[in-house]
């Protein structure tokens, strides 16, 4: 807005070309700065309603405590700017990562172009089985090799202990599914390392008794904890809950592979 101009400074003449409120001749002609209604009293100078107390100036609702210059919404500490959860450390669920893939994923992918009616999980939960059986197995020949042992001798000294460290050679064969003279040459190579005994029942003295020595026990024991090791890290990763219904899922299973007729035996 452009500034105001003083009126008795260059407003227009009065009348007989004289300006408004001009004195006598020989006074001063003080009227113009002192009395004239411009700087004194105007609406524009002194206070008005616009300049003081006018609605667009005063604590108008729209000034005072009103929700846009008190802390409203948007100005208080709102959750974008207050410690919201998102840029703290808040326990806000974060995405999980992607599922791991292993040997058998891939040999499942492989397979199915190839057999339509292939079930990924028919067939992951079987092949991740008897991959499981062969890491064991290897485990546990690797076990064989740290103790010195061959295969047979683990699995003679193995069932031995089963029986509580005493049994017949008869016992014995039976357990291994072997026949007796094939059972009599792996307790004589036993009782030449000094893992087995062999001695006439006290009770019947045309029965022979083979018993496991304390260096045999503790050969089978060492080569037993190898595996077993072995098999608690790998169920280690799951909870205890967990292991208990793989437990009873594989039960499920088992038992109707026991119930099938056609082949006898094969868990012995």
């Amino acid at each position: 807005m452009a500034p105001t101009r003083h009126p008795s400074a260059d407003g227009p003449a009065g009348p007989g070309g004289e300006r408004p409120g001009a004195g006598h001749a020989g006074q001063p002609d003080t009227s113009a700065p002192q009395d004239s209604p411009a700087p004194q009293d105007s609406p524009a100078r002194q206070g008005s309603p616009a300049p003081q107390d006018s609605p667009a100036q005063q604590d108008s609702p729209a000034q005072q405590d009103s929700p846009a210059r008190q802390d409203s919404p948007a100005q208080q500490d709102s959750p974008a700017q207050q410690g919201s959860s998102a840029p703290q450390g808040s326990s806000a669920p974060q995405a999980s990562s992607a599922p791991r893939h292993d040997w058998t994923d891939e040999h499942v992918a492989r397979w199915q172009p190839v057999l339509p009616g292939l079930d990924p999980v028919v067939e992951g939960a079987v092949t991740r089985m008897k991959k499981l059986s062969v890491y064991f197995r290897r485990v546990r020949e690797q076990s064989l090799v740290d103790f010195d042992l061959e295969r047979h001798e683990f699995d003679t000294l193995h069932k031995l202990a089963g029986r509580g460290g005493s049994a017949a050679p008869s016992e014995l064969a039976q357990d291994l599914g072997l026949a007796p003279a094939s059972v009599i040459g792996r307790l004589d190579a036993l009782e030449r390392r000094g893992f087995v005994s062999r001695a006439q029942s006290a009770t019947d003295r045309r029965r022979v008794v083979v018993r496991l020595t304390d260096s045999g026990r503790e050969t089978w024991l060492g080569a037993v904890d190898v595996l077993g090791h072995e098999e608690r890290r790998l169920l280690g990763v799951l909870a205890p809950e967990e292991r208990a219904t793989l437990n009873d899922l594989l039960r499920r299973i088992m038992l109707a592979a026991e119930e099938d007729p056609t082949v006898p035996h094969w868990h012995a």
